[in-house]
């Protein structure tokens, strides 16, 4: 996000009630969207990606990518804001209806600007609700100069929640990544993916992936594969098990396949690995 070029106009601004019978269906929004959870627990799917919406958690959706916000299990309340994060459409003063999937166009979209792509989520944003509930208020009071207050609010607000996740970042990133490395030296002889990784440590699989390449250079497949291999020199160097029992044990189902690949990163065969 460019924040140099922030300077929000809001269109609307207003609390939303969901219960066990209410949500709203997917759509594409045609300006930016804020959603902040005031209680209860709810989801939001952009992009088919799911987000929990607990209390205090924090979700932007850039206009042009779909959302529903599915029906939670109890009475949800959400602080919703529809916003460009410039003023270049401010003319455009009336809120802007979302439009269905098959009725998107690109053309549609109120605002063109580089400021921000795709979701910003960030949970647990506390210090925030005040200032968020402040806009609404001003915004249905609209006195004198609300359209300016409200604009700096939400300014302050995004930076208040992007420095908290510039902060958090590294600490979550490491400890994701001790548990990420920690789970592929337990589990490498199982069969796993990033979804497998990602259902068990909680992270969503396309996080599974970033982090394995951010950290190591690799794909998680590759430094998969490596670490199986270099378990499988240990094993042929230190142990009678047959190159059968080894390849079984380092997570190789095939034993042809796992010598193509041992001779692939070694330049050697298995059996002429053999120490014992």
């Amino acid at each position: 996000m460019l924040i140099s070029k922030l300077n929000p106009f809001i269109r609307y601004a207003r609390f939303i009630n969901l219960t066990n019978i209410s949500a709203f269906e997917n759509v594409i929004s045609l300006d930016n969207r804020l959603f902040y959870a005031c209680n209860g627990f709810g989801k939001i799917i952009v992009n088919g990606i799911e987000y929990e919406m607990n209390e205090g958690d924090l979700l932007i959706i850039r206009a042009g990518n779909p959302y529903h916000i599915l029906t939670p299990p109890i009475k949800t309340t959400y602080i919703a804001i529809n916003f460009d994060f410039t003023q270049q459409s401010a003319a455009q003063t009336k809120p802007v209806v979302p439009v269905a999937y098959t009725n998107f166009s690109k053309d549609l979209l109120i605002e063109n600007t580089d400021i921000f792509s795709g979701v910003f989520y960030k949970k647990g944003v506390g210090t925030v609700y005040k200032k968020l509930s402040s806009i609404v208020k001003e915004y249905s009071e609209k006195k004198i100069y609300y359209e300016q207050k409200i604009s700096c609010t939400l300014t302050e607000c995004i930076i208040d929640s992007m420095r908290d996740a510039e902060n958090n970042s590294s600490a979550s990133e490491n400890e994701a990544m001790t548990k990420l490395f920690s789970y592929l030296q337990a589990n490498y002889n199982k069969p796993i993916d990033n979804r497998t990784i990602g259902d068990y440590l909680g992270y969503h699989p396309n996080y599974i992936s970033f982090l394995t390449k951010k950290i190591t250079g690799l794909s998680l497949h590759q430094y998969l594969l490596n670490l199986r291999l270099t378990n499988a020199l240990s094993l042929l160097e230190n142990t009678a098990l047959s190159i059968e029992e080894i390849a079984f044990c380092c997570g190789f189902f095939n034993s042809a396949h796992f010598s193509k690949c041992f001779k692939k990163r070694f330049s050697t065969p298995p059996s002429k690995c053999r120490n014992v």
